[in-house]
């Protein structure tokens, strides 16, 4: 595992456009365009629910960047209010 300059754990998580697309560029996973705009069920709210607790989202900040943080509460943000696969 990678530590900061502060020897703080941090992950290193490629995002390859396989899992989130990238900017101007639609999603590439075979996986995602099979599955989009599917309705998401209440386990799968529920748990994206459990990724905004406040006590996991200081354990992400120990071990990401911010940006990357706020990336995926924004994600999960999405999913929540769309309750679907984009």
């Amino acid at each position: 595992m990678r530590r900061d300059e502060h020897g703080r754990p941090h992950l290193q998580l490629p995002d390859n456009g396989y899992a989130f697309g990238a900017p101007n560029r639609t999603f590439s996973s075979q996986f995602f365009r099979d599955r989009s705009g599917q309705p998401l069920d209440d386990t799968v709210l529920a748990a994206l629910r459990r990724l905004k607790n406040a006590a996991f989202v200081a354990e992400l900040d120990e071990l990401l960047p911010p940006e990357s943080v706020a990336a995926l509460l924004r994600r999960v943000d999405l999913l929540l209010d769309q309750r679907r696969l984009p």
